[in-house]
Formats: C-alpha cells, structure tokens, sequence
C-alpha cells in the first residue's frame, strides 16, 4: 500500500522510484512477500480513480499513468 500509495501521491516519483522503495522495504524485512508484484499492480489500478475524485485538473493523465503501472508491474 505504501508504495502504490507513494505513486498515486507523487507523479514525480515514477514507478521505477516507486519499485526502488518497494525493494528498500523489502530488504529492511529481510525477504520478499510471494505475489508482491501482483498485489501492488491491484493496488495501482484501485488508485485509478483517486485523481477524479479529488477533482484534479489532471486526472485522466494521472489516471492513465496508474492503469500504465498496473500494466507494467
């Protein structure tokens, strides 16, 4: 969640950025939870929406770039 999180908030993170964090998080615990990758691309496509909600001006880019994550996890 964080880390779908830390992209939803933070386009200027990318989601190289926000992968790079995922994989800090996972080595600070020691191992790597068994379809991490699935759940995160889960987690980008449930923020979809966020941006039209919260009435952002940009929200079909920020939209697309979540669906574009999803896609590339």
């Amino acid at each position: 969640d964080v880390t779908a999180d830390r992209e939803r908030e933070d386009p200027g993170v990318g989601l190289d950025g926000a992968l790079e964090f995922l994989d800090d998080l996972a080595s600070g615990y020691g191992w790597r939870p068994p379809a991490l990758e699935w759940f995160l691309a889960c987690r980008f496509l449930c923020g979809a929406p966020v941006p039209f909600r919260h009435g952002r001006a940009d929200w079909r880019e920020r939209a697309a770039d979540l669906v574009a994550a999803a896609e590339a996890v």
